[in-house]
């Protein structure tokens, strides 16, 4: 403990005062302890409370730091190798493990491509339909100089006929050749005096910016492909000629793999894109229906006449062409969080693409790719399966929420209708006490003794009814009355013997109807009455049989010929009576 530096014999005395040992013999199985943790208190604070000095026995011995390399620990044991695994047992520093993954290589990042190149694709589509413009109208106007040419020599023809040929017409007509038959002499001697054309530049190399000379507006890949090789073959796979970027976020965000391969116009690297697509071992990775790897998305296209396709080689930094990239969300370690990442990438030279070293490339693209993708491709998988568990768990909690939206919408309706039902049934009561109390009101101030059967009326009319209960009435009517107000008699009749009210209790039972002022005065007579309540019965002459219907109510009954002496009525219910019976018994 005396050689320990300063700053560790305050952690050793910080050590001994929060964990309360008093004893001096474990001293040194607290510096040992200390060691173990790099004199991180906290640590070695938690591992004595955890397990107390057994974690010392589990390391046979231990360097300790230097003060240049303070911040590694070697720790050695007698065991195999495999003993260097962390047990349950066996304190691990998570301190030092994050340091040492950080020395990891990690791989190429594979970002999406930026979007400037549509600009230039829109500038020089412009650009290239006026010079297709203008050249039509060259063509126009040269069509029109060579008729003119025409027209000229055949007069000077017709000329040299008449008079004889000329010299000077002949010169003309060669002097009209010539120009351009020196041009292109010049020219030739000119290129061939300073080198124009006679080096030929490498077909493999990446030129610095895209030649817009041989661009063509919506021009497709795939189509030409197909024609060139097998198209049923192409079908086998999921190939892509345009929207990198659509399908970069698409093999991201489902976890598939992202094949590029870029080429040019030369035949040798259309010659490299047959053979690799015509490749056996390649249907084995990558077809769509039983390849080991159907889920590969194939972007492939010619650098040459595609702005896009050359912008993904600028973007990956691609030196020659043919190019072949293996993209993956993916990451060094299972333990790193993924990206999407450069798995694999090739530029390859123009030696390893001649028709003899073909195959033997070929071979060895595909070899390293299945490689490759055997180690890398368990973490797309992984990262599938626990995607389709979070999209089956999220769709879970949709259809239950959904469920239980569904649920509070329903009891939301049950208990509207529920309202609704109350409403009405209230409704229903208060329109039925409402009848009851107009017509127990009718019978408490006597109306049928005061108007219908006015003794002091000089007119009257005897007339007999039969109810429909078969009872027989026989009474003398005021003639003045109205024919509603003979109806109103007869409701109160039916209504004494359906209800077997006794007029001593009628008071009574006006106080035990539930109804506000409001309500109560809302029929302030037999006309209102009559407007919310239509009679439920008709009055019939038995012979000649005849129904008195309630047409001109305000008519007296003694200017009704039926109503002279001695008429007799038969009372019915209408159709509609029993449904309103039932209606009243179930609101009573």
């Amino acid at each position: 403990m005396d050689a320990l530096e300063p700053h560790h014999r305050d952690k050793f005395e910080e050590f001994k005062s929060i964990t309360g040992i008093e004893n001096d013999s474990d001293d040194d199985k607290i510096v040992q302890l200390l060691t173990i943790h790099d004199f991180n208190l906290n640590n070695a604070i938690s591992t004595y409370f955890d397990s107390g000095f057994d974690s010392i026995g589990n390391s046979s011995s231990v360097n300790v730091h230097d003060e240049d390399d303070s911040h590694l620990t070697h720790r050695h044991t007698e065991h195999h190798p495999l003993s260097l695994m962390p047990r349950q047992s066996e304190a691990v520093n998570l301190q030092h493990q994050m340091f040492f993954d950080s020395f990891l290589p990690k791989l190429p990042k594979a970002p999406i491509i930026p979007t400037g190149w549509q600009l230039e694709v829109g500038i020089h589509t412009s650009i290239i339909e006026d010079r297709l413009r203008r050249e039509r109208q060259e063509e126009e106007e040269e069509e029109k100089l060579k008729e003119d040419i025409n027209e000229a020599t055949e007069s000077i023809h017709s000329n040299e006929s008449a008079s004889g040929r000329s010299p000077l017409n002949t010169i003309w007509i060669i002097l009209l050749i010539i120009p351009k038959t020196i041009l292109n002499v010049v020219l030739s001697a000119f290129r061939f005096l300073f080198g124009w054309g006679v080096l030929k530049t490498s077909h493999s190399k990446i030129p610095s910016s895209f030649n817009y000379d041989k661009f063509i507006p919506n021009y497709k890949f795939l189509p030409k492909l197909k024609e060139d090789g097998d198209g049923s073959l192409l079908d086998s796979f999921v190939f892509h000629e345009d929207n990198f970027n659509e399908v970069h976020q698409v093999t991201q965000k489902e976890y598939r793999w992202l094949l590029v391969v870029l080429v040019n116009d030369s035949v040798e690297s259309n010659n490299f894109l047959h053979a690799l697509i015509g490749h056996p071992d390649f249907g084995k990775l990558f077809n769509k229906d039983t390849g080991l790897f159907k889920e590969t998305e194939v972007f492939v296209n010619n650098i040459d006449k595609s702005p896009e396709a050359f912008q993904v080689a600028q973007t990956y930094r691609a030196k020659r062409i043919p190019y072949l990239m293996l993209v993956g969300n993916i990451s060094a370690s299972p333990e790193i969080m993924p990206s999407m990442s450069i798995l694999y990438k090739s530029n390859l030279s123009s030696p390893f693409v001649t028709d003899d070293e073909l195959p033997v490339t070929t071979n060895k693209l595909l070899k390293n790719l299945a490689k490759l993708l055997d180690r890398f491709n368990p973490q797309l998988v992984s990262a599938r399966f626990d995607k389709q568990e979070m999209d089956i768990s999220r769709q879970i909690r949709e259809e239950q929420d959904n469920a239980y939206l569904r649920s509070l919408e329903q009891d939301k309706v049950k208990k509207e209708i529920k309202m609704q039902e109350q409403h009405a049934k209230k409704l229903a009561e208060q329109r039925t006490n409402l009848r009851h109390f107009y017509l127990l009101r009718l019978l408490q101030t006597k109306y049928i003794e005061s108007n219908v059967l006015d003794e002091d009326s000089e007119t009257k009319c005897k007339i007999a009814l039969k109810l429909p209960n078969g009872k027989r009435i026989v009474e003398l009517f005021n003639g003045e009355i109205s024919l509603l107000e003979f109806y109103m008699y007869i409701e109160l009749k039916l209504y004494l013997e359906q209800q077997e009210v006794e007029l001593d209790a009628i008071e009574e039972l006006i106080d035990q109807l539930d109804l506000d002022d409001d309500t109560k005065h809302s029929i302030q007579d037999i006309k209102d009455y009559y407007d919310q309540y239509s009679f439920k019965f008709d009055i019939i002459q038995p012979y000649p049989k005849k129904v008195i219907h309630l047409e001109d109510f305000e008519q007296c009954i003694k200017d009704i010929a039926e109503f002279s002496k001695g008429a007799n009525f038969l009372i019915e219910f209408n159709d509609d009576d029993d449904d309103d019976d039932n209606e009243e018994e179930e609101s009573e």
